[in-house]
């Protein structure tokens, strides 16, 4: 217990979802817009360690979009 905070993972879980919620909450206040929403360019260059795939432009759309409705 590092934080002093008796936390079990039902709790971390519920302030990790509020941290993202803020943090995009911010982040369309301030003006961003999902286009400007992406990956380092590496990410689309080099592959990733777990699947030697990369992530392609396409793929990342499909996936922000899918991620953008499940969040609403």
């Amino acid at each position: 217990m590092t934080t002093g905070l008796n936390w079990g993972k039902v709790e971390i879980q519920k302030m990790a979802n509020r941290v993202v919620t803020m943090t995009r909450k911010f982040n369309l206040r301030e003006g961003m817009t999902p286009e400007q929403e992406s990956l380092p360019r590496r990410f689309h260059k080099e592959p990733l360690p777990e699947s030697g795939k990369i992530i392609t432009e396409e793929d990342l759309n499909r996936l922000k979009k899918d991620y953008f409705r499940l969040r609403g």
